[in-house]
């Protein structure tokens, strides 16, 4: 139940990548290799090494919280869950206007996405997953980011939506979810 619940927070999480990378297949029809290989890697690899150490650092806290874990992981996807609605209201205008095709606009989107990978993966290292678990969260980045930009790259007009709202959702029945059953 643990790990089907990790994929589907992760698959929350890359609908993020899933966006910048039909941004950059929107902006950039026609990219040579190296350059589309730095825009959808970069993203990606990072919120991966990003979760991955989140689950690290939510696994060293384990014997502090032994009896108390799964609040504490259930409170810290409750925080994620404000975090996200606090960029989806507030923030939606600044990251329409953030051009993921250069270097600092990809770093922006990509660390923005990376800390709600590091709440997610402090989150389920709380819950001891294993480490393993990290490939199948990789995989997910990648697809979702290799579709976006296939999408993107097909769009006549880019099409933008506030799903940060939607995650926010998640991420809070996730939290009441982990507190019910654990």
């Amino acid at each position: 139940m643990t790990l089907s619940l990790f994929l589907i927070t992760v698959l929350v999480v890359s609908v993020n990548i899933f966006i910048t990378g039909s941004v950059v297949g929107f902006l950039q029809k026609e990219a040579d290799k190296k350059q589309l290989f730095r825009l959808i890697l970069t993203p990606t690899t990072l919120v991966a090494i990003v979760l991955l150490i989140g689950i690290l650092i939510g696994k060293l806290f384990i014997p502090f919280f032994q009896n108390m874990a799964s609040w504490n992981a259930a409170t810290i996807l409750f925080l994620l869950s404000l975090k996200l609605a606090y960029d989806g209201i507030r923030l939606h205008k600044i990251r329409q206007s953030v051009n993921p095709l250069n270097s600092q606009g990809l770093i922006a989107i990509s660390t923005s996405i990376a800390l709600n990978a590091l709440f997610t993966g402090i989150a389920f290292g709380l819950l001891n997953i294993p480490y393993s678990y990290i490939i199948y969260a990789y995989a997910i980045l990648l697809s979702a980011i290799f579709l976006g930009y296939s999408l993107g790259s097909k769009m006549k007009r880019l099409i933008s939506g506030r799903v940060d709202i939607f995650a926010a959702i998640f991420f809070f029945l996730c939290a009441l979810f982990i507190i019910l059953k654990f």
